[in-house]
């Protein structure tokens, strides 16, 4: 599967994981959409989005249409990068998903990733230390 996501600690935090070719816009969208109807993707959920498997995109003009169109945007999104071509996509979806009141940062290492995402989190006090 090109996409896989964690919820083990949802809705508190949920990763994506993008690998190889990713997986079409429709499926990240569906997925998405599961997630919420399930509870487990909240406007207080911190989300790691992992790329650095990954070597195709989809579409982001698609995905920030279906987000809209979903109204839901977690406290927080961390994209994890290893590639500039993947640093590059993470930038476009920042920029483009900016204008939310969802706060974005692109991380090369997940520990660092890991860090912010808690201490963004613990300032909303959407999870519990």
């Amino acid at each position: 599967m090109a996409i896989s996501c964690d919820t083990s600690d949802a809705p508190t935090f949920v990763r994506f994981t993008l690998e190889d070719d990713c997986a079409s816009a429709a499926e990240l969208i569906d997925l998405r959409r599961a997630l919420i109807r399930s509870g487990q993707l909240t406007a207080k959920s911190c989300v790691l989005l992992d790329l650095r498997r990954a070597h195709t995109f989809p579409d982001v003009q698609e995905l920030l249409a279906a987000f809209e169109a979903d109204a839901l945007w977690p406290v927080c999104r961390a994209f994890l990068v290893s590639t500039e071509v993947q640093h590059d996509v993470a930038r476009q979806l920042q920029s483009l998903l900016g204008g939310q009141s969802t706060i974005n940062e692109i991380f090369h290492q997940e520990t660092m990733a890991m860090e912010w995402l808690a201490a963004v989190a613990a300032h909303s006090r959407t999870i519990r230390r």
